[in-house]
């Protein structure tokens, strides 16, 4: 199990540090403005047997970099800053200081109010761990 979560975490520190699509955050390659993911994202993880809430708080800067909150009340208790990026292709990853206590990787969808993926979550976090775990976030208006 140890060796599967850090082989899982490895590959998507890869993904993200070495092989993502580069970051563009004005316009895509037909000009037209990329979904902007700051704002306030309210939504659950599904963890076999249980749906804990999951708040995701995040600014992001010209070059597409995201920061900050990652959040959970219900279900699990945490609170951790998040670091990561937006990019060309409307994909995005934010991970804690440390992934193998926190890692989303996701995709934006429904006109980019909607967005899911997976996410990693470290005995830290009093629901893991649990890797590649799917989530659903919806953008706070």
């Amino acid at each position: 199990m140890k060796i599967t979560m850090t082989l899982i975490i490895a590959a998507l520190v890869f993904a993200v540090g070495c092989g993502s699509p580069t970051k563009q955050a004005t316009s895509s390659g037909s000009g037209s403005p990329l979904p902007n993911i700051a704002g306030t994202w309210t939504g659950t993880v599904n963890l076999q047997g249980s749906t804990p809430n999951l708040t995701l708080v995040l600014t992001e800067d010209s070059s597409g970099n995201l920061s900050g909150t990652a959040t959970s009340t219900e279900g699990c208790n945490f609170s951790l800053p998040v670091a990561g990026a937006i990019y060309a292709n409307y994909t995005f990853s934010v991970q804690a200081s440390n992934p193998a206590s926190l890692l989303l990787a996701g995709s934006m969808a429904n006109n980019n109010v909607g967005a899911s993926g997976s996410i990693t979550l470290g005995s830290g976090t009093n629901c893991g761990p649990a890797n590649g775990a799917p989530f659903a976030l919806g953008k706070q208006q």
